[in-house]
């Protein structure tokens, strides 16, 4: 049996969103995570049709309410302790504090991503637990959560940026198995975007991000602006088929 990734229009996803309003508010989707998440802000956001201007500063929340359904984007900004290890409890609980804030009905749904800036500084063991919070964390939350796996990690000509940190991508792959487990335990939906990106290494412009920059629509709206290419369209698509069922 070969599945198919059905292809759904601003259209689909309206009438989708309308049907699981129930009689109340209407779904939001909410992101969080780093700057893959922050791509598929974007790109949900074109398909809806937003025009609302975003900031322009890199690290800082996103929201698009002129469309239907709402996108907001929460940049979880990780923190590190006096020993350099990443302080989880209190991502988590700046994590929980954005979502009360912009959550309005139990019909909204919240997508996570957490990989690269999670394993930086870490070891795998630390990644388990930090996982383990994360999945029941989001077990306690009263939405439709979704946990997204990290892409693919791909070594580009001289390098740059993660990839001149000494990341490569069987340690992606360890943390998304990892990841997977924790929070399939908990009964969390998981996304693996890594099979979709593992073989597209000329799509991206760094060995890990799927953005095209500096066009006319982008300067429109705003500086800062990554809107993906087709990958990371694909995984728009993924995400609006899970929310439509």
């Amino acid at each position: 049996c070969r599945c198919r990734l059905r292809t759904l229009s601003a259209g689909d996803i309206q009438q989708c969103a309308e049907s699981l309003k129930q009689g109340g508010p209407a779904p939001r989707v909410l992101m969080a995570g780093s700057s893959q998440q922050r791509t598929l802000f974007f790109d949900i956001g074109k398909v809806l049709g937003t025009t609302e201007v975003q900031p322009k500063k890199y690290w800082t929340d996103l929201a698009a309410s002129d469309v239907f359904p709402k996108l907001f984007f929460h940049w979880m900004v990780p923190e590190y302790d006096l020993e350099g290890l990443l302080a989880y409890e209190t991502l988590l609980e700046d994590l929980g504090e954005w979502v009360q804030k912009n959550q309005e009905s139990t019909a909204d749904i919240l997508i996570v991503q957490a990989s690269v800036h999670d394993i930086h500084l870490g070891t795998i063991a630390e990644y388990r637990d930090h996982m383990s919070q994360l999945a029941k964390f989001l077990k306690s939350l009263n939405l439709r959560t979704v946990f997204r796996s990290g892409d693919a990690l791909h070594i580009p000509p001289g390098g740059r940026h993660i990839i001149e940190r000494g990341l490569r991508d069987p340690r992606i792959q360890t943390v998304n198995e990892i990841a997977k487990e924790e929070m399939l335990r908990q009964g969390i939906p998981f996304i693996d975007t890594h099979s979709s990106t593992i073989g597209r290494p000329e799509k991206s412009i760094d060995g890990y991000h799927y953005f095209d920059r500096d066009t006319e629509e982008l300067h429109a709206l705003g500086e800062e602006i990554c809107i993906g290419n087709s990958v990371a369209r694909t995984q728009a698509q993924i995400v609006f088929n899970l929310l439509c069922g």
